[in-house]
């Protein structure tokens, strides 16, 4: 029966170079990026050598029309790992490494973000929490989110070898049941664990009891704890240290009470 490892993704550069070092040392027939299908072979290029990675990126660009401050944000994850595959480009040709995202679903999760960045700002500006905006955000993420699980797993699965790696991000028990229906078995493997931020806490409330199953007092307390948790963020030029440094506060918080 043919293997899917799902590697699991986090938003930290730590996790991601825990990633790269997994993929240099381990063996696969085939591996899959969380990437748009459509920047495939400008992802071939970069890792053959014949594009940097500048040129990489610039073309994801032009391809998604995202703006350059959200495209940093993903490279602050996805480089170490792109270091990694043009490294080991002698080793694993080029035709066993895919992209599975749908390019529209992609460029729509990014307006999200965007409308996410704009809610945030506002919020933390005026410190009034918006319940019912955040409520529809939340339901347009969840269905964002089903549609470009759906394309994307029907690409891993048209693709997939008798032994692939699928670099993963999203809720594993939907990816498990979908492989597992098409005759794959799934081991998942996660490389780092960590505490969710507030935010995404409350995105996996919406998501095990659905957007309107939650209260109006969830939600602000999730807002009103993610924009202190954004306090951290903010005042550091290292996320990874500074969610280390919320985890801890967190920590001592939660033994003094």
């Amino acid at each position: 029966m043919p293997t899917i490892i799902a590697l699991i993704l986090t938003r930290f550069r730590g996790g991601a170079e825990r990633v790269a070092s997994w993929l240099a040392r381990e063996s696969y027939e085939s591996l899959f990026l969380d990437l748009p299908r459509d920047l495939e072979s400008f992802l071939k290029a970069h890792i053959g050598g014949e594009a940097s990675i500048e040129e990489l990126w610039r073309n994801y660009g032009y391809l998604t029309g995202v703006q350059k401050p959200f495209i940093n944000a993903i490279r602050y994850t996805v480089d170490p790992i792109l270091d990694a595959l043009a490294q080991l480009h002698y080793r694993m040709p080029e035709h066993e490494i895919h992209c599975y995202q749908d390019l529209e679903n992609h460029i729509e999760a990014t307006k999200l973000s965007e409308r996410l960045l704009l809610m945030v700002m506002r919020e933390r500006a005026s410190g009034r929490i918006r319940v019912e905006e955040w409520r529809t955000l939340l339901r347009d993420e969840l269905e964002c989110e089903d549609v470009g699980f759906r394309k994307s797993v029907e690409n891993i699965a048209e693709e997939a070898l008798a032994h692939s790696v699928v670099l993963y991000r999203g809720m594993i028990q939907p990816l498990r049941n979908y492989m597992e229906a098409e005759g794959f078995t799934v081991e998942v493997i996660y490389l780092q664990h960590y505490w969710r931020s507030p935010l995404e806490a409350l995105r996996v409330i919406a998501w095990a009891k659905g957007v309107d199953s939650i209260s109006d007092d969830v939600i602000m307390r999730c807002v009103r704890c993610h924009l202190r948790y954004l306090d951290h963020v903010l005042s550091s030029e290292d996320i990874d240290a500074a969610h280390e440094k919320w985890t801890l506060e967190m920590q001592r918080s939660i033994l003094n009470k």
